[in-house]
């Protein structure tokens, strides 16, 4: 059995996407039905069996279109919530609070974004979060919501023997998140990209054995594009009507694609202090420039089963549904964003929590394995 993702990535995905896809004129063909060779049924008989099928198909249609109604069918902060995630994301692996080392360093590891309609103040203050976001969407009918996540590696190297004090980075990344997702939900990211980091002013040891380090300041950029597609098929409730002439069961399900693509230009200055030979502590300011669209569709399929004690008649056309909703929008062009970050370094090996908040309510925070020498 597949694992969820960490901090519940899919609940999230499915609750955002779902909640915020309605007011949707869901479409349906009800099955229709003929008569049997030899059953001496006339046209007319088959017609009105056939109208009162169809008449009974739409009542169901309009119990469907209830469970998803009020809510605009083109969530436009949605949509571009899911890209600017996408660049919150997309700085994973950063060996940005590590800056000065001699000759390379080499970083790995996981990072999540999000936007949400609150601050992470107002969520960790308030017990009724979950009652209070969905009485925003119903008064709403949209937010700025969105989330994402990458799996990064990075390599660094210092190229002062070109330009003093100039490191260059390559990062690639991959998250295979359908292994840790259920049959009905998919999540995919790739990344790749390039990092420059100048060090405008040099470490320098402010106490003796090396007990306070301080790491000067660096001003930090690149250019990084990440790809990722996300997924969920959720059913609806299952609908039974019918009459003495039929029984009729819709069973249906919509289905939501999200196809994100994002370049992100990070523009950053950062500096950070090593106390006791091993805790690092880190602040910066910055802006993420983003680029890019986010885009969602929606979809409906249905198992639509009509049948009918009647041995002279037989199905000729199933049943069917149909939805279009979504939209396409870009990210948010300037995203400016407070770094902070916390690690451990022994010798050349350091673990790191980068964590960046987002003016607009928007968060990202990793987990960084890495060596420098």
């Amino acid at each position: 059995m597949k694992r969820m993702l960490p901090i519940g990535l899919p609940i999230l995905m499915s609750t955002l996407i779902l909640s915020n896809l309605g007011a949707i004129d869901i479409t349906g063909t009800a099955p229709v039905f003929g008569a049997n060779q030899g059953s001496g049924l006339s046209q007319t008989q088959m017609d009105t069996f056939n109208a009162e099928l169809g008449t009974t198909f739409n009542n169901a249609l309009n119990q469907i279109r209830d469970q998803i109604k009020d809510i605009d069918s083109k969530p436009e902060k949605v949509i571009r919530g899911f890209g600017n995630a996408s660049v919150y994301a997309s700085t994973g692996a950063t060996l940005r609070n590590y800056a000065g080392y001699k000759l390379f360093g080499v970083a790995l590891g996981p990072m999540f974004g999000a936007q949400l309609p609150y601050s992470i103040f107002d969520i960790l203050g308030n017990p009724d979060i979950g009652s209070d976001v969905m009485k925003k969407l119903k008064d709403e009918n949209d937010m700025a919501a969105g989330i994402n996540a990458g799996l990064n590696l990075q390599f660094g190297l210092n190229m002062s023997f070109l330009v003093k004090n100039l490191y260059l980075g390559l990062k690639a990344g991959y998250f295979p998140g359908n292994a840790f997702l259920p049959d009905n939900m998919k999540f995919t990211t790739f990344s790749i990209g390039a990092t420059v980091s100048y060090q405008f002013l040099p470490r320098r040891q402010l106490l003796p054995a090396n007990l306070l380090l301080w790491r000067g300041v660096s001003f930090n950029s690149g250019v990084i594009y990440q790809g990722t597609n996300m997924g969920i098929e959720m059913p609806l409730d299952k609908v039974t009507e019918g009459s003495s002439n039929f029984d009729l069961t819709i069973d249906p399900k919509v289905a939501l694609n999200i196809d994100v693509h994002t370049v992100t230009i990070p523009l950053e200055a950062v500096t950070s202090i090593r106390l006791l030979w091993f805790l690092n502590l880190a602040v910066g300011l910055g802006v993420d420039v983003g680029f890019g669209s986010s885009n969602i569709e929606g979809s409906a399929t249905a198992e639509i089963k009509a049948t009918s004690s009647n041995t002279q008649i037989r199905q000729d056309q199933a049943g069917s549904l149909s939805l279009s909703a979504g939209g396409k929008e870009g990210p948010s062009l300037f995203n400016p964003k407070l770094l902070l970050g916390l690690g451990l370094s022994i010798g050349p090996v350091l673990i790191d929590f980068p964590i960046t908040f987002y003016l607009d309510n928007g968060y990202s925070i990793g987990v960084t394995l890495g060596v420098n020498f």
